[in-house]
């Protein structure tokens, strides 16, 4: 599983998921939505890494969040992860990156990152709940000078509908070392979902599309379709520093 990003705004956050899921050689075998919302308070999930695993930690999750409270929820999650580390000791099993967000009924709008082991993102402690600010990306090493042009002020503040397209083909373009097979791989494929978290729920629609076939590696030069009108809004962008952490090409 590839790439995720968020862009947190005053009155919401805005995510941009891919639907690839392939093997350690780079060869699809499904597409999959990538994005797990509760029903029960404005909360969303989503994930990278083994797919399985990603899956079962989401749900999970979501699970935590049947109490209605955003904020119960994951004073409940960090609890568990803190209990897990006091029984088990250091992470053995697959490698996974999960992103937890929602509205805190105490703080706003809030982020929630783990990872499965220490030496994947500097600074972030393995199985644990890192409270994150800004937008986070996670997926290729794309180029800032050529990511500049798509994300001036301007478009930023008009919302991931708009410079969302461009985006995700740049990333897409962009080849990254696999975490576990050590390979040059482009891995952004399938498809982008957009999703919208208010205080009021989690809304995902598909964005864009991109004639991948299953049982091949991702072309990167293949072009997407549009299938979501930009829907231009003007808000300000949450920029509290760390405002742009990107992980160094690995993933699994």
């Amino acid at each position: 599983m590839s790439m995720f990003v968020t862009f947190p705004y005053e009155d919401r956050i805005e995510m941009l998921t891919d639907g690839a899921c392939y093997n350690k050689r780079g060869t699809l075998f499904m597409a999959s939505e990538k994005v797990w919302r509760s029903p029960d308070c404005p909360m969303m999930v989503t994930g990278r890494g083994n797919a399985k695993m990603v899956r079962e930690l989401a749900k999970a999750c979501l699970g935590f969040a049947q109490c209605g409270s955003f904020a119960q929820a994951i004073r409940d999650i960090e609890l568990h992860f803190d209990e897990w580390r006091e029984r088990n000791g250091e992470y053995q099993g697959q490698t996974f990156q999960m992103l937890i967000a929602g509205w805190h009924e105490d703080t706003g709008f809030s982020q929630f990152h783990v990872v499965s082991h220490a030496n994947w993102i500097p600074g972030m402690e393995p199985m644990r709940v890192n409270t994150v600010w800004g937008v986070f990306w996670a997926g290729p090493p794309i180029d800032p000078i050529k990511a500049n042009p798509i994300l001036t002020e301007e478009r930023v503040k008009a919302g991931a509908t708009v410079f969302g397209p461009e985006l995700a083909q740049l990333a897409r373009e962009t080849p990254m070392q696999q975490w576990e097979s050590g390979m040059i791989l482009h891995s952004v494929g399938c498809h982008i979902d957009h999703t919208v978290l208010t205080r009021h729920g989690v809304e995902t629609k598909r964005l864009l599309k991109w004639p991948d076939k299953r049982l091949q590696k991702i072309d990167p030069d293949l072009k997407p379709e549009i299938l979501l009108a930009p829907e231009p809004k003007v808000s300000a962008l949450d920029l509290r520093p760390p405002h742009w952490i990107v992980e160094q090409g690995r993933a699994a």
